[in-house]
């Protein structure tokens, strides 16, 4: 199946495309794979987008969409709309047209100044997806009463909570060793770069050893960041099916300053990932670069 265009998204000098194939829904930013998800939860794809846009937009930003003329995606269309609008951050419009093109980017340069950024902004990005998930955690053992768990949607939210709970805090040392072992390389690619002896065989080995582990780590630290939308957003947006189905906010059942956290916690995740496909257009693919010019390998 050819890649369909869904959508293409304007903030600023920031592009969201959306595409998607046979079995993805996938989301870019300025070229850079943000996430995916399987076309059978399209349904949640439009709102973590608009989510996404508005981390990467600033204040009073004017977002432009522009959208496939079959209007085959109006559902999908009308969820960032509504998601976009109902922040009260952005202005934004709708138009029809083909996508843009974009202009290709010089490629940019690293330095020890952008390495040493890089590796205190994993710290956050660590504590970040810890609180995430301790909030939702709490969340999800909280006892709701018999009344709400035979709506069908509501106890589906929270089996899949718990669910993605599961898998993620098996995969949380993952993070936490990956941005720890990525301190240590940046600190000898650092020491490497301010050597008089780069050429060397020795110090050429360990670029290259450092760099591969570096850019693997990240991918892996993004993915998780990229799971963690996916799969909480259910929860983040469970107020409209408690007032659907008990006529009572989602704060009736659950501490409201717990569940109030968990959904600022989640804007900042969404912050935290658009940070790291920053941080992989600045950081980590010029990185790579370097260390192709320097080791030819």
């Amino acid at each position: 199946m050819e890649d369909k265009f869904l959508a293409q998204i304007k903030c600023g000098s920031d592009t969201f495309d959306i595409i998607q194939d046979e079995e993805y829904s996938r989301c870019y930013m300025n070229k850079t794979a943000v996430l995916r998800v399987k076309n059978v939860n399209i349904g949640t794809f439009g709102p973590i987008v608009g989510t996404l846009a508005l981390s990467a937009c600033g204040p009073s930003a004017k977002v432009k969409i522009k959208k496939d003329k079959s209007n085959t995606y109006n559902k999908f269309i009308g969820d960032i709309v509504k998601t976009v609008s109902d922040s009260n951050q952005a202005k934004i419009q709708v138009l029809e047209s083909k996508p843009d093109e974009i202009t290709e980017n010089k490629p940019l340069e690293v330095s020890a100044a952008s390495l040493e950024t890089y590796r205190e902004n994993l710290e956050g990005h660590c504590d970040c997806f810890d609180s995430i998930l301790s909030l939702s955690n709490v969340l999800a053992k909280t006892k709701l009463p018999k009344s709400a768990l035979i709506f069908k949607d509501i106890e589906g939210v929270m089996s899949q909570v718990k669910k993605a709970l599961t898998d993620l805090y098996s995969r949380k040392e993952t993070m936490e060793i990956a941005a720890e072992h990525t301190g240590t390389r940046v600190g000898q690619v650092i020491m490497a770069m301010d050597s008089n002896h780069i050429d060397c065989q020795g110090v050429k080995k360990s670029i290259s050893n450092s760099v591969n582990h570096i850019a693997t780590d990240f991918m892996n630290m993004k993915r998780l960041f990229a799971s963690v939308l996916i799969s909480h957003y259910p929860l983040y947006s469970v107020d409209h099916l408690f007032k659907k189905n008990t006529g009572y906010p989602a704060t009736w059942f659950f501490d409201p300053s717990i569940f109030y956290n968990f959904t600022e916690q989640y804007k900042n995740a969404s912050d935290n990932l658009i940070d790291m496909v920053r941080e992989e257009a600045s950081v980590v693919r010029p990185l790579y670069s370097w260390k192709f010019k320097v080791t030819e390998e």
